[in-house]
């Protein structure tokens, strides 16, 4: 091969690397704007229901050492703030603990349409900037000491309402987990240290992405969790 003609190889092939080099950078940068311009976003807004008129349901364990189930209702709102339309295809709940993420029997107990409470069958489909209203029904561990003043006090406690329930032990200056209430003539409060449990609501997208929410019954929204520390922990359930 001449002198000339293996310059002109050379030159050939440096070319080739340099044109591609700029058409996986344009690609990557197109790449990016893409996703970023079509990312999923979903916001949640929940409260527990206990000044609604629906029945109490106290689930007793069969283990000693396991805390009774109280059932209470939520109500949650999911948004999609993002410009397309996004697909929710689970959940889970469980709970947050100091220790990091807890799960026991009957925490969760589904989701359901909130104008018939008819079971949610996934996918739930949102449309870009629409909201849908759900329903959760989750189990909450029960005081041991509130339970036993319950069944002392009522017998017939699962006829009663969930806000009845709640006024009966606001009277009594307690509430579901033990804590001591202040009770005036119309109002009360807890102390601002009062225990009480944390859940994580997470949802899954058909994109795979997740979305993390944490509730509690007294304080309703209390944050997002990031997937990678929700996933991280979950893994030791």
């Amino acid at each position: 091969m001449t002198e000339p003609t293996l310059i002109i190889s050379i030159a050939s092939i440096l070319i080739a690397f340099i044109s591609l080099y700029f058409s996986v950078r344009t690609y990557n940068i197109y790449r990016r704007t893409f996703e970023i311009e079509y990312e999923e976003s979903l916001s949640a807004k929940f409260s527990c229901m206990i000044n609604d008129s629906y029945s109490t349901e106290i689930i007793e364990s069969a283990s000693p050492n396991s805390k009774p189930i109280l059932k209470l209702k939520w109500a949650c709102v999911l948004s999609n703030n993002g410009n397309r339309p996004i697909s929710v295809i689970s959940c889970m709940i469980v709970e947050k603990t100091a220790k990091g993420f807890n799960w026991y029997q009957n925490i969760y107990n589904g989701i359901f349409h909130e104008e018939n409470e008819n079971i949610v069958n996934f996918p739930l489909n949102i449309e870009s900037g629409n909201s849908l209203r759900i329903i959760f029904y989750i189990g909450i561990q029960l005081n041991v000491k509130t339970y036993e003043l319950i069944k002392k006090s009522i017998s017939q406690y699962n006829s009663l309402t969930v806000k009845q329930l709640h006024d009966f032990l606001i009277m009594n200056k307690t509430d579901f987990y033990g804590n001591s209430i202040e009770v005036s003539k119309s109002s009360h409060k807890r102390s601002h240290d009062a225990y009480e449990q944390k859940f994580v609501a997470s949802f899954s997208t058909s994109k795979g992405r997740r979305f993390s929410f944490i509730t509690s019954v007294f304080n309703g929204d209390l944050g997002f969790i990031f997937d990678e520390e929700f996933l991280k922990e979950i893994k030791k359930l």
